[in-house]
């Protein structure tokens, strides 16, 4: 037997099935339950631990019978069918699909889902991209700021921070990055006002920046780069002439 010649055959064959694997939240509890009565007599259903494997010739024609199953379970398989497939693995660990209906465990109730968000709400100052809460204020009095001169500014201060969904440093970057940050530097860990800034800085506050000024400074730093690399090579094709 020529192995290559063979599997090319197999690969082109029509009698073939494409299987979706689809997961038992999208069903209602009574649906499952009359799956596992119609697969006893049924060769076009099979049940396993996990859920059942179900061959189609057509949209409804595995289902038939006189056991009583939703309209919204045939609907989910007529649209299985008519993206083409011909098999489906029902299985409680199977993939779920964001527009076919979520039942609650156990039950035929529709779970709620939460409204996808667009772009434009992701990117609205509504949903910052960075934030952190300001934990603690600390008069720096006579010391050294983060360029190691001398310090004794009264109204210096360091803030301890606590980053939400996001790490510290990640934060400060950005944040020192931004035009809030002019008045500020950090040591890594807090936030040091060098410049009497007028935000409001007290305890328990929220320093939020937004997606829109976060992509503001990641243009800037990428129109930086852009020009350092460019003064670079035009420096070097000048030395070389």
């Amino acid at each position: 037997m020529n192995n290559s010649t063979t599997i090319e055959e197999l690969k082109n064959s029509r009698d073939s099935y494409r299987t979706l694997g689809i997961s038992t939240a999208h069903f209602r509890h009574s649906d499952i339950l009359a799956l596992s009565d119609i697969a006893l007599d049924n060769q076009m259903i099979s049940e396993r631990d996990t859920g059942f494997f179900i061959k189609l010739y057509s949209d409804d024609e595995p289902l038939l019978g006189d056991i009583t199953i939703s309209d919204d379970f045939h609907s989910v398989i007529k649209v299985i069918f008519a993206a083409g497939f011909g098999h489906i693995e029902i299985d409680c660990d199977a993939n779920t699909y964001e527009n076919l209906p979520l039942y609650i465990d156990g039950t035929d109730d529709i779970e709620e889902r939460p409204a996808a968000m667009t772009n434009v709400e992701l990117m609205n100052d509504d949903f910052p991209a960075f934030q952190a809460k300001i934990m603690t204020a600390n008069d720096k009095g006579v010391t050294h700021d983060c360029q190691g001169t001398i310090d004794s500014n009264p109204d210096r201060m360091t803030y301890t921070i606590e980053p939400i969904k996001c790490e510290v440093g990640d934060f400060l970057e950005v944040f020192l990055a931004s035009s809030h940050g002019v008045d500020f530097c950090s040591d890594g860990v807090h936030l040091i006002d060098i410049g009497g800034s007028r935000m409001d800085l007290s305890t328990g506050c929220v320093l939020s920046i937004s997606h829109f000024e976060w992509l503001d400074i990641k243009i800037a730093a990428a129109r930086r780069e852009i020009q350092k690399s460019t003064e670079s090579a035009l420096a070097k094709l000048l030395t070389n002439n």
